[in-house]
């Protein structure tokens, strides 16, 4: 019986991660877009951003492909649908196709967040205001620090020349930020020291909210089990009254039952005494 349950609550979850992800791969292609609108870059960072922002229409385009094919529609349904036949000409990769001329057309893609962000909408069949929060409060740590480690990683290899290649980026972003500072990699560049200590202050950030989160998540669960723990105790009390309850009656039919006992042994003691009486009569007769 819990199975089908489990089953659909896995492929719930599932796509929940899927839709996080492509959130995040969006966001970082807009910010890579605007980026590029405002500066110059050389040919290696020019066809990097062109194959990162291929990669983002290709997987955008696959979970299209996806959400057709599970929806049972028509093409002319599902196009009408959620605006579809706009996410078709955002996820077209026109600079990869036809160069930098069309850099500006890849702004449509940002109608894809309203269908997006409606992820935030938690869809639960029992859930306090409490919970929703705390979930959704994850949901935005986890996809802003995403979006942060990206972009941040991008900009330090682009700006600094302490590093060359994205993978270092990364790994100085995540040890700058958990505050641990190894020192082995140091920016160089006023941009980058500017950048590193944004990625402080975003670190301590996190690690505040993702700790007070962790708390809550403690608190309610401490709740719960107390919760719990005052319901099997009503539970058992009511128990033992039922059980009581059912000692009563039956005394109280015991008692009943000796009363007529008791009321018959006086009857039949009257009877005995009114023969005695007619004997002792009779006897002085």
């Amino acid at each position: 019986m819990n199975k089908p349950k489990t089953i659909q609550k896995s492929k719930r979850i599932l796509i929940e991660i899927k839709d996080i992800f492509l959130f995040i791969f969006t966001v970082i292609d807009l910010i890579f877009i605007t980026v590029n609108m405002i500066y110059s870059f050389n040919l290696q960072v020019e066809e990097f951003l062109t194959q990162y922002d291929l990669f983002v229409c290709i997987i955008l385009g696959l979970d299209m492909i996806l959400n057709y094919y599970t929806s049972n529609m028509s093409i002319t349904e599902f196009l009408k649908k959620d605006h579809n036949i706009i996410n078709i000409l955002t996820i077209i990769p026109f600079d990869f196709i036809l160069g930098q001329y069309f850099f500006a057309i890849r702004y449509l893609r940002i109608l894809r967040f309203t269908r997006i962000l409606r992820l935030w909408h938690v869809k639960r069949e029992i859930y306090t205001i409490e919970q929703i929060i705390q979930e959704n409060l994850l949901k935005a740590v986890f996809i802003i620090f995403s979006i942060f480690v990206g972009v941040s990683a991008i900009l330090l290899k682009v700006f600094d020349t302490s590093f060359d290649s994205i993978l270092n980026a990364i790994w100085f972003i995540i040890v700058t930020a958990s505050t641990v500072g190894y020192g082995d990699m140091t920016p160089t560049t006023s941009f980058g020291k500017i950048l590193t200590m944004t990625i402080i202050l975003m670190g301590i950030i996190f690690t505040a909210i993702f700790t007070a989160y962790l708390s809550a998540v403690y608190n309610r669960r401490s709740d719960e089990n107390r919760i719990h723990e005052i319901e099997e105790y009503i539970s058992n009390v009511e128990g033992k009254n039922k059980t009581l309850k059912k000692e009563v009656i039956h005394l109280n039919r015991k008692l009943n039952k000796i009363e007529d006992n008791v009321e018959n042994i006086n009857n039949t003691l009257q009877e005995v005494d009114k023969k005695l009486d007619k004997l002792l009569e009779n006897k002085d007769e």
